[in-house]
C-alpha cells in the first residue's frame, strides 16, 4: 500500500501534467467515484482525467516513479461488474472519458475511429448525421456507455456484428513504462494513404495479435482503437416468440440452432429471455402481484430475433423459413419491421440506436425509478449483481445450467433474471442478474452469498464465466497460462502499476467494501 508521502509526490506531478481542472482529490469526489452497485471495491485517492494520449502517457511514467497504481475506466458505466471503484486500496482512477472524439471515418470501407470516452448514443447520432450506409450494433446497457471500454470487456451487442470484442482492432495502447505501442499494422513505420487505409480496415497484422491479450487484461491503457461497422441491411425484422415453460426449451433450442447453423439468423442475433426480464424492464417489484412472481408463473421463456435481408423477397424468405422450423414450438409470435408506412426506416436498437430501456431493470427493488430516465444506480443506492456462465447450445445444458441458477436465485429470496445471448449455433453467452435494494439491511451480504453459491454450481457442472467483476468468481479451477500471463505482465508493466488485483488470477478472491 502507499504511504502518504508517495500519493503527495504523485499528486504534485499529475497537477503539473493534467492542470488543477482534470485532476481530483477531495473526499467527496472520491467517494462518489468508489460507488458500486454491490459490496466490494475501493474508492480511489484521486481521480484523474487525461485529455489525449501523451497526458496519459505521462500520468503513467509518474506513476511508477512514485508507485502510486492506476485503475483506468472508460466511462464506468459497467454497473454490476464494478463501476469505477477500485480493486484495491491506494489506487488512482484514470477516467478517460474526455478523450471522447471520433478520429477517422471510412465512410467506403466501414470502419471508424474511436477513442475510449466515446460512447455508443456518439457513433449513433454521427453516423446517421453522415448518412452513412453502416451502423454500429447497440448493446443492452447505458446509451452513454464507452464503445471500447465495452469492447476491452469482451461484451456484446444484439444483431449482426454484435461482437464488440472481435469487432474492435487496431488498438493504441500505453505500456506500464509510458511507452505507446500500436496493434495490428499500425505497429508497422510504414507510411502513405494506402497503408493507412489497410492499418484501418485489417484486423490481423503478420505476427502475433496483441488485441486479444488486452481484452479484460490489466497489461496496458487503451487510447484508441478501430471499431467495424455493420452494414445497414435494406431489410430488418424482428420476430419475437413465446417458448412456455422450461420443459420445452429443448425442442425449441433445437430448432433455434438450426437457424443459425443455417445462415437465417446471424451470430448475436437471438436472446432467450426468461419473464422476469421482462417483467423487470417494464415494472417494479412492488407493483407487480404476489401471483406473477412465483417459481410457476416465471419459469416461462422468449425468443427473440433479428432477420436481414438485403431485398424484399429474401426477408420474406427468411421470415417464412424461421416460421416454419418454429412451427408448433412457440405459443405467442409478434413480426416487427423497421419501417413505416411510408417505407422510412424507424431509428431502433436494431439498428444502432441505443436506449436505456433495459436499465430501469436495475431499479426492479428500489421504491421507485427515475421519472426522466435519469439512471445512475451508483448514486441511486441499487443493488446489482451479475453472474455471467458460458453455455454450449444444446438443451440439455441450457435446461441444467438454468436450473442451477434459478435454485440459487429462489433459495435466497431473489427473482431469478435470466437471459441467454447466441454467439453462434454452439455456445450461448448467459447471465443471472441479482437485483436487489443496497438500503435494505443485510441486503449485500445476502446476494453475494447467493452469487458465490450460484457461481461454484455452475462451475462444479463444467459452466465457466466468461466475464467477470470486481466481486470476483469463487470456485475457478487452476489456470496454466497464469505462469504466462504473470511472465507477459512483467514485461508489459514492470512497475505493476495498471490495475493490479483486475483479472489477475481468478480465484475469486475478495477485494473489500465500495463506498
Amino acid at each position: 500500500m502507499n504511504n502518504g508521502r508517495n500519493i503527495a509526490a504523485a499528486l504534485e506531478e499529475w497537477r503539473g501534467i493534467l492542470g488543477d481542472g482534470a485532476l481530483t482529490h477531495d473526499h467527496a469526489a472520491l467517494e462518489a467515484a468508489g460507488r458500486t452497485t454491490f459490496a466490494a471495491g475501493h474508492a480511489p485517492v484521486a481521480v484523474l482525467r487525461p485529455q489525449d494520449r501523451d497526458q496519459v502517457a505521462a500520468c503513467v511514467r509518474a506513476a511508477a516513479l512514485h508507485g502510486v497504481p492506476l485503475y483506468p475506466v472508460s466511462r464506468g458505466r459497467n454497473w454490476g461488474f464494478g463501476s469505477k471503484a477500485c480493486p484495491r486500496p491506494g489506487m488512482a482512477l484514470m477516467d478517460l472519458g474526455a478523450m471522447d472524439r471520433i478520429t477517422g471515418f471510412d465512410a467506403d470501407l466501414g470502419t471508424l475511429r474511436l477513442q475510449p470516452g466515446t460512447s455508443f448514443a456518439q457513433v449513433d447520432r454521427f453516423l446517421r448525421r453522415q448518412k452513412a450506409r453502416f451502423y454500429l450494433p447497440a448493446i443492452g446497457g447505458a446509451a452513454q456507455s464507452s464503445v471500447i471500454g465495452n469492447a476491452l470487456e469482451r461484451g456484446e451487442a444484439f444483431g449482426p456484428g454484435g461482437d464488440r470484442g472481435g469487432e474492435t482492432y487496431d488498438l493504441e495502447m500505453v505500456l506500464g513504462t509510458g511507452e505507446i505501442v500500436h496493434s495490428a499494422f499500425s505497429r508497422f513505420r510504414a507510411e502513405g494513404a494506402a497503408f493507412q487505409r489497410l492499418a484501418q480496415a485489417h484486423k490481423r497484422a503478420i505476427g502475433p495479435n496483441l488485441d486479444g491479450l488486452v481484452q479484460q487484461g490489466n497489461f496496458a491503457i487503451v487510447t484508441g482503437a478501430t471499431v467495424a461497422l455493420t452494414p445497414l441491411p435494406e431489410f430488418t425484422i424482428s420476430l419475437v416468440g413465446r417458448i412456455g415453460t422450461s420443459d420445452k426449451l429443448p425442442a425449441a433450442i433445437h430448432a433455434l440452432r438450426s437457424l443459425l447453423r443455417e445462415d437465417i439468423v446471424a451470430p448475436y442475433a437471438m436472446s432467450i429471455w426468461n419473464q422476469c426480464k421482462i417483467l423487470a424492464r417494464d415494472a417494479l417489484f412492488r407493483d407487480v402481484p404476489a401471483s406473477a412472481l412465483s417459481r410457476d408463473a416465471l419459469d416461462s421463456w422468449s425468443v427473440s430475433m433479428v432477420l436481414t435481408a438485403p431485398n424484399a423477397m429474401m426477408a420474406e424468405a427468411r421470415t417464412r423459413t424461421a416460421g416454419m422450423v418454429l412451427n408448433g414450438l412457440l405459443e405467442e409470435t409478434q413480426i416487427l419491421r423497421d419501417r413505416d408506412e411510408k417505407g422510412e426506416r424507424i431509428p431502433t436498437i436494431l439498428t444502432g440506436t441505443p436506449d436505456d430501456r433495459n436499465l430501469r431493470s436495475l431499479y426492479w427493488r428500489k421504491d421507485h425509478a427515475p421519472e426522466n430516465e435519469d439512471y445512475d444506480p451508483d448514486r441511486d443506492r441499487c443493488g446489482v449483481l451479475w453472474l455471467c456462465p458460458a453455455i454450449p447450445f444444446t438443451g440439455e445444458d441450457v435446461v441444467r445450467a438454468v436450473k442451477i441458477m434459478n435454485e440459487a436465485a429462489f433459495d435466497f429470496g431473489f427473482e431469478p433474471n435470466i437471459g441467454l445471448h447466441a454467439l453462434s449455433h454452439r455456445c450461448f453467452n448467459a447471465f443471472l442478474a441479482l437485483v436487489y435494494d443496497r438500503d435494505a439491511p443485510g441486503e449485500d451480504e445476502r446476494a453475494m452469498a447467493c452469487h458465490d453459491r450460484a457461481a461454484e454450481e455452475l462451475i462444479a457442472a463444467g459452466y465457466l464465466p466468461y466475464r467477470q467483476g470486481l466481486q470476483g468468481i469463487p470456485g475457478m479451477p487452476e489456470d496454466d497460462a497464469a505462469g504466462a500471463f504473470g511472465a507477459i505482465k512483467r514485461a508489459l508493466d514492470p512497475h505493476g502499476i495498471i490495475a493490479p488485483g483486475r483479472y489477475e488470477g481468478f480465484q475469486g478472491a475478495r477485494h473489500g467494501k465500495g463506498g
